[in-house]
């Protein structure tokens, strides 16, 4: 079944989320309520069992920030590397994952300007991100339009039947107002 899959997405942003807690030197009983905390968290359970994108992209979401704070303390190619993946498959599967582009934009020119004697090598590991996020970030909206000739800031129309913007917040919660009694 590919719930097998999504399944697999949530164990995977579990096991990260607590990966990510040792990282940040978390330890004893709080790692362990840290961990048991995100492996009882209802999204999880839920998003294991729907068959959509939303686990993929959190779990992109979280190796993203995973490595960004591994690339934080050693700033290798192989964890620049982990990033960009992490973070351009992540746009490529769900554009909200661009939410996280901030802080790890952040980290990256706050290592690189505590350490600004090695700011050319800063500077060619940037390039690199670049290099691999852009490509896959956009290669759906690229392929799209050199396909179809759909614009890459196309969005579809929206269904008229469940827009309810214009309607007021009474008649949102009461749909049954227009009913005389």
């Amino acid at each position: 079944s590919l719930q097998f899959l999504t399944l697999g997405f949530a164990t995977v942003a579990i096991n990260a989320g607590c990966v990510t807690l040792v990282e940040l030197e978390v330890k004893h009983r709080p790692l362990i309520f840290g961990c048991l905390a995100l492996a009882f968290l209802p999204i999880f359970i839920m998003l294991g069992a729907a068959l959509n994108n939303d686990v993929m992209a959190l779990m992109l979401y979280l190796l993203a920030a995973l490595y960004t704070i591994r690339w934080q303390r050693v700033p290798s190619y192989s964890n620049l590397l982990a990033i960009a993946v992490s973070f351009g498959l992540g746009m490529l599967t769900k554009q909200s994952t661009v939410l996280i582009a901030p802080a790890i934009a952040a980290i990256f020119l706050w290592t690189a300007w505590h350490d600004r004697r090695a700011m050319g090598r800063y500077l060619s590991q940037f390039v690199l991100f670049l290099a691999v996020v852009v490509p896959l970030s956009l290669a759906w909206a690229v392929r799209n339009h050199l396909l179809y000739g759909i614009s890459p800031t196309y969005v579809p129309a929206q269904d008229v039947s469940q827009y309810v913007g214009d309607h007021t917040v009474f008649a949102r919660l009461l749909p049954f107002h227009h009913v005389g009694l």
